[in-house]
């Protein structure tokens, strides 16, 4: 069975062992500048059809998936997430930290589906503040009396 919990739960694949024993020795620039990271950069680079394209490596999937997400998103916004998804387990203080909410979803065999998604976020379970959509079930703002949750602001 496959598990993608994290990719420091398991060793490397022999291929790329064999390929490192083969360049151990080799003395390279570190971060970012050796060899295999410049020809990684062109191969990139073309692949996306663009050789102007600026490529750049992270250290790992937890920074990359903060960088990544904090560049794409604005400030307000949040990441679906399987409740039990690494990104959630994991990383949410990273994310938290930029001001993105992990938006954790009920996930079967760790993997969340269209209808979980669909239901969450079908217009009968939003409520509009200003221009922006909030889920009832991510939170509710403080409410004046007997006008329900999430309210206050609302256009």
């Amino acid at each position: 069975m496959l598990s993608f919990e994290s990719d420091y739960t398991e060793g490397a694949h022999p291929n790329i062992l064999r390929q490192l024993m083969a360049t151990n020795m080799d003395q390279e620039p570190g971060y970012g500048f050796d060899e295999f990271s410049q020809l990684a950069k062109e191969r990139i680079q073309k692949a996306l059809g663009h050789p102007e394209a600026q490529v750049e490596f992270l250290t790992g999937g937890n920074q990359t998936n903060q960088v990544v997400i904090d560049a794409m998103l604005t400030q307000y916004q949040g990441v679906i997430a399987a409740e039990t998804g690494h990104i959630n387990v994991h990383e949410a203080g990273a994310i938290e930290a930029t001001g993105h909410k992990v938006l954790a979803l009920p996930a079967k065999d760790a993997k969340l589906d269209a209808q979980t998604v669909t239901n969450t976020f079908r217009p009968s379970n939003r409520t509009r503040i200003g221009t922006t959509w909030f889920s009832q079930e991510w939170f509710t703002l403080p409410t004046q009396q007997n006008s329900g949750p999430c309210t206050q602001g609302r256009n």
